[in-house]
């Protein structure tokens, strides 16, 4: 599981960056039901370990606290589960692990792109109406809207003048204590 968790952690942005955080969860929450369809149904235990670490990449892709709160609840339904006699016992709480994915999945389909998103892909009158929609009551003069929206062009050029940066630049001494603790809350988390 610590190995999908990784592999989740590592691609996420990427995929994010191109999909979209909206359709990234979507289809994350889509990929969450295929480990828990295959946990209730089959026996062996190379498909029980291939299920598990599917899962475990897609919490982390997913990159959602809802989701991680609603797992608290099942781990509650999980201990319950435990006083079942036979495989029920464990099948039940891993087919109880798709009802958040299917909440998820059905709640995204009414949420927007996230602006910052639309605003990299230079798609600024999507990005100006979302934020119009979230924080200005359909008033696109809104000053927190404006403010906003500055922000986010401030923060795309920074990005855009700052292009040439790469992961190796974590590397560098003066940034080496950053990356540790970087990652080993990621390990830790």
């Amino acid at each position: 599981m610590a190995g999908g968790s990784w592999l989740g952690a590592l691609v996420s942005g990427f995929i994010s960056d191109i999909l979209g955080r909206k359709k990234a969860i979507m289809i994350a929450a889509i990929i969450w039901l295929v480990p828990r369809r295959i946990l209730t149904r089959k026996k062996k235990a190379l498909l029980t370990f291939a299920a598990r670490c599917i899962g475990s990449t897609i919490t982390c892709a997913s990159q959602n606290i809802g989701m991680l709160i609603v797992g608290r609840l099942i781990n509650g339904i999980s201990y319950g589960s435990s006083f079942i006699e036979g495989p029920a016992a464990f099948r039940v709480p891993w087919g109880l692990q798709m009802i958040p994915a299917i909440i998820l999945f059905a709640g995204m389909i009414f949420l927007p792109e996230s602006p910052r998103w639309l605003a990299r892909k230079d798609r600024w009158e999507d990005c100006h109406n979302v934020l119009t929609l979230v924080h200005g009551k359909g008033d696109r003069t809104a000053p927190f809207v404006l403010r906003e929206l500055q922000e986010i062009r401030e923060m795309c050029e920074f990005e855009r003048n700052n292009a040439d940066v790469t992961y190796l630049e974590l590397l560098k001494p003066n940034m080496i204590n950053r990356t540790h603790i970087g990652v080993f809350t990621q390990i830790w988390s």
